[in-house]
């Protein structure tokens, strides 16, 4: 068993992808290695998208941990990760959420703000999705709705899933603040504060469901004359 468990950490390692058996929270630093996602130079310097999702989901992960979860990672590196790998890592290991943090852009430099998006499945998954990127949504900016989007990660996943974009680095305004190290460690914490708030929000309300149900199938045997035979 320690072979193999050595083996696949190996494995992991060689994908860019956080070796674990389990996590309460996936945390996914969106591109990666040869896929630098947006980019763009100011004040003479080109800034990655990828760097900031790293940099951010890092913080992301210790501030899930301190608040008691555990928690995985899609990378914790600059490493090259396929959308399936990413897929593949988030159906094996997530058991409460699955989020994809990324950095926006936008033809016009006016476009700002937080954006969350989910899949919006019409079951119980999509639902549990949903109700997460709303409160995301009305905590950053709430004044724009919840974008629903089938991207490959969010239309496939098996736990509550969303992608947010944290800015956009057209923006000036957006961008000096993913530059700003306080700024950014702000926006993090409170994207941590809010998904802590859902994920205990869903588990109090799956709590209380199957008392109800208990309670219902109780009352329907006693008057269901089948079930006095």
């Amino acid at each position: 068993m320690q072979k193999l468990r050595h083996f696949l950490c190996l494995c992991c390692a060689c994908m860019g992808v956080q070796a674990a058996l389990a996590a309460d929270i996936v945390i996914d630093a969106g591109h990666g290695g040869r896929d630098p996602g947006t980019v763009r130079t100011y004040k003479g310097k080109l800034h990655l998208e990828k760097t900031f999702t790293l940099d951010m989901s890092k913080q992301l992960q210790r501030e899930f941990k301190q608040k008691g979860y555990s928690v995985a990672m899609t990378r914790s590196v600059d490493k090259t990760v396929s959308l399936q790998e990413r897929l593949n890592y988030a159906r094996a290991h997530c058991k409460k959420l699955f989020v994809s943090v990324h950095v926006d852009s936008a033809p016009t430099p006016r476009a700002h703000g937080v954006n969350a998006f989910a899949a919006g499945k019409n079951h119980e998954m999509g639902k549990r999705s949903m109700h997460i990127a709303r409160n995301v949504q009305s905590t950053f900016n709430p004044i724009r709705p919840v974008r629903k989007e089938n991207f490959f990660v969010l239309k496939n996943a098996n736990c509550p899933t969303l992608l947010v974009e944290m800015g956009y680095i057209t923006n000036d305004r957006d961008l000096e603040r993913l530059l700003n190290q306080k700024a950014r460690g702000k926006m993090v914490s409170t994207l941590g504060q809010v998904l802590d708030k859902s994920i205990k929000q869903q588990e109090k309300k799956a709590k209380t469901k199957p008392a109800t149900q208990t309670t219902k199938d109780k009352n329907s045997t006693k008057k269901s004359p089948l079930r006095q035979i």
